[in-house]
């Protein structure tokens, strides 16, 4: 008898069909199905993810810090995931490098979910933030934790800090302080910078005995001079210490305590950069044929650039950089030397990266649609200040949109530049009339020059003679077409201009003359100097020198310097910057 009968077969589909019929439908319910794991937030539906916690308006604040007051947040947040620590290895890249045979490292994860109920999520959703708002605290905005602020000063300058730790360092996730001792202020750790400097170097140079002095009393108030010594030798290690810190960071910014940094244009700036690119970048100066960035303005390294230059640090550092460092003058100088033995080359970021405070810097037409990235040369009130103004331009603005110069000018020149303002010093310098020895007792001998320049009636030089002038018969045809001014000959101004050091009022005159003159200044120095600007900028107060010491008198072409903001529309955002 043949195993399957149709009797047999007929009795096995039977019974799969009565299997299948109670699976389906004898349960009282289906069983619960799991909800899809979720790492760190919800998907809106646009591609953008939410978190699961509300966020905490930052309360007012001393110093006008972007979130410094960090309240309790009501969570309902997933644990973060666990972060590995450890030393970091030139082959370990945190799963972004692409690897010789074409594959790309995955780095090895803790996968940490929640398992939310159908209410739960929406409830969750209905209390999140909708993406228009934006982040409300500076730690939470796009690109910051891939960012890290490495912060170099010494005991002798540790006044300077408080801005800083209110300010930028309250709101970058990674920040490191590097010195001249150990020590910790506010809560943040100081770190020794000198420490792996061999014993070798330390004996034979002598600014390393106030380095030892440090060390032996922790009370010692050291010599800023003496401090400023030790600056060089820091920057080598300090470089390749703040890396073996973050090695996952992908871009690292060093700047020093008089250095003003905006941290929404740096996160919008480097989020358009290619972190695998060796960026070496800053304001750019020259010494002699080495081309370097200026520590002062800041420097931005990228992860690709720290890379290769770990690697050279462990090789050449003791058997030739430190012995370079006591050679020269300056650790901004040995640094672009080391990151050229390593192949990296320089990016010249300027001017994102200003080496001049907004009250000194020159306002060109090549500043003007460009963000500003940092400022040098920034006392703490004044760090204050432009944090301030940071903070209520991304109130206003968001963290989408950066501040430029031109916002930078309305916000600290423009609201100061008048016609004419005693004791002040605008610092332009463009031409320079130097007022004949004697002139002053020629003027007061002559009776009503002198009496002219008192009471403002200095008679107005004549301007800088045109071809226009020769062709006015020309013009009256009905075919001519308007003869357009030759541009003022600013090496001939002195020669055109030669009373213009008489007085603050011939010194003005004498810049109303020329056609581009936004600016001009007079001291009472020896028989009176003139001097002329073609760019704006503000400048400094001076103190009264008194009847028998030099006196400043300082004015600006307010119309001249509107009618330029007008004439440089800014139609894009420059972000470009030049190798």
């Amino acid at each position: 008898m043949p195993l399957l009968t149709p009797s047999r077969i007929a009795v096995v589909v039977l019974c799969l069909s009565l299997i299948s019929f109670l699976w389906t439908y004898g349960l009282p319910h289906q069983l619960a199905q799991p909800s899809l794991p979720i790492v760190g937030g919800l998907d809106d539906g646009a591609g953008k993810t939410s978190r699961l916690w509300h966020a905490v308006a930052p309360t007012a604040t001393v110093g006008g810090q972007l979130g410094k007051e960090k309240e309790k947040e009501k969570e309902t947040s997933l644990p973060p995931p666990p972060v590995k620590t450890g030393s970091a290895g030139h082959d370990e890249d945190g799963g972004r490098w692409v690897d010789g045979d074409g594959k790309t490292r995955v780095q090895a994860t803790t996968l940490v979910t929640e398992i939310l109920s159908a209410t739960e999520m929406l409830s969750a959703n209905a209390s999140m933030p909708t993406a228009a708002t934006g982040p409300t605290l500076c730690q939470d905005v796009p690109n910051a934790p891939h960012v890290m602020i490495i912060l170099k000063t010494s005991k002798a300058e540790l006044h300077k800090l408080p801005p800083h730790l209110r300010n930028l360092l309250s709101c970058a996730p990674n920040s490191v302080i590097f010195s001249d001792h150990t020590g910790d202020i506010d809560g943040h750790i100081i770190h020794d910078a000198l420490a792996p400097v061999s014993g070798d170097a330390k004996r034979q140079h002598d600014e390393f005995r106030e380095y030892q002095l440090l060390r032996t009393d922790a009370h010692y108030k050291p010599d800023a001079k003496k401090t400023k010594d030790l600056d060089k030798w820091k920057t080598l290690p300090m470089v390749y210490q703040a890396y073996q810190m973050n090695p996952h960071a992908k871009f690292f910014v060093f700047i020093e305590a008089d250095t003003s940094l905006s941290w929404t244009n740096l996160l919008q700036w480097t989020s358009r950069l290619d972190y695998r690119i060796p960026y070496y970048a800053g304001a750019p100066a020259r010494a002699g044929k080495t081309q370097f960035a200026q520590r002062g303005a800041g420097i931005l390294l990228s992860q690709g650039a720290l890379r290769s230059y770990a690697k050279s640090y462990e090789e050449r550092y003791i058997s030739e950089w430190e012995s370079r460092v006591g050679k020269e003058c300056c650790g901004d100088i040995v640094l672009a030397t080391a990151l050229y033995d390593a192949h990296v080359e320089f990016y010249a970021a300027w001017p994102l990266l200003q080496g001049e405070a907004p009250h000194t810097l020159d306002y060109t037409r090549r500043h003007w649609c460009a963000p500003a990235v940092s400022w040098h040369h920034v006392n703490s009130s004044q760090l204050d200040e432009v944090w301030a103004f940071e903070k209520r331009w991304t109130e206003t603005h968001g963290w989408k949109k950066p501040y430029l110069y031109k916002h930078a000018f309305g916000e600290f020149v423009l609201p100061f530049v008048v016609e004419r303002k005693v004791g002040w010093d605008n610092l332009c310098a463009d031409a320079r009339v130097v007022a004949p020895k004697g002139r002053q007792v020629e003027l007061q001998g002559g009776g009503a020059g002198q009496d002219e320049v008192k009471m403002g009636n200095a008679p107005t030089p004549l301007p800088p003679h045109s071809k226009r002038d020769d062709k006015k018969q020309d013009d009256k045809k009905p075919d001519a077409k308007p003869a357009k001014p030759d541009p003022p000959n600013w090496d001939k101004i002195p020669q055109s201009n030669p009373t213009a050091a008489d007085s603050p009022l011939a010194c003005q005159a004498a810049c109303k003359s020329v056609a581009d003159c936004v600016q001009w200044r007079h001291t009472s120095e020896g028989d009176g100097i003139c001097f002329l600007g073609r760019a704006v900028k503000l400048g400094k107060p001076v103190e009264d020198g008194g009847e028998e010491k030099e006196t400043w008198v300082s004015g600006w072409m307010v119309e001249r310097i509107r009618e330029l903001g007008r004439e440089w529309e800014c139609k894009e955002v420059k972000w470009r910057f030049y190798q």
